[in-house]
């Protein structure tokens, strides 16, 4: 599952170093989370490696915002003929996006803690879940700003040439670029899904 990810990453980033900074970041991520709870005296059971694999769309999501908005900030400045090396572009790439990561990260963990709060035999089954959970969310946010600029700023050093964007990505900017003016002015299509949303949250029994 894995090696699969990291090719369709390489395929859509266009290039063999982002696929490796993801490769590599991913399961130290994940090892890392699976470690505190070792240390803690948790016990590995289906219940708690459930949230690990539940956490492993965050952790993917951190790897790749990460990586895209370094090569973005390498890509801008090369375009614009700025000489600085690109551990310095890397340092400017990380402090701009950190806010953001941290803000997300904080909102997905503060949605799983009532489920902290809840007593009797629903407490044994999600407590270790969402234990498992936070921690891997939390190892992911701390591995995307410290160990993945870091294998960038190695991998990327001393390239001169500018990184370009694959075209699977530069369609989906330009479409998204594209219907953002549509979707502002229709407010009744906005109506419309907000109307199809709650009948959906009202139909869940």
């Amino acid at each position: 599952g894995l090696l699969l990810l990291v090719v369709v990453l390489g395929g859509l980033l266009l290039s063999w170093r982002a696929a490796l900074i993801a490769f590599v970041t991913i399961p130290v991520a994940v090892v890392a989370a699976a470690y505190v709870l070792h240390l803690s005296g948790a016990t590995f059971t289906t219940v708690s490696l459930a949230g690990l694999v539940a956490a492993l769309g965050i952790v993917v999501d951190d790897a790749v915002v990460a990586i895209e908005a370094i090569r973005a900030r390498i890509r801008e400045r090369r375009a614009a003929g700025a000489e600085s090396p690109a551990a310095a572009l890397v340092v400017e790439a990380v402090l701009a996006t950190r806010g953001p990561l941290l803000v997300a990260t904080l909102a997905v963990m503060l949605g799983v803690l009532p489920v902290l709060l809840l007593g009797g035999v629903a407490s044994a089954f999600s407590r270790p879940v969402v234990t498992s959970y936070l921690l891997a969310v939390s190892t992911s946010i701390v591995v995307s700003v410290t160990l993945a600029p870091a294998l960038a700023a190695v991998l990327w050093s001393g390239r001169p040439a500018a990184l370009r964007a694959s075209r699977l990505v530069r369609w989906a900017q330009g479409g998204v670029e594209r219907s953002l003016p549509w979707l502002a002015h229709r407010r009744r299509v906005w109506l419309l899904v907000g109307v199809l949303a709650l009948a959906a949250l009202a139909a869940v029994p």
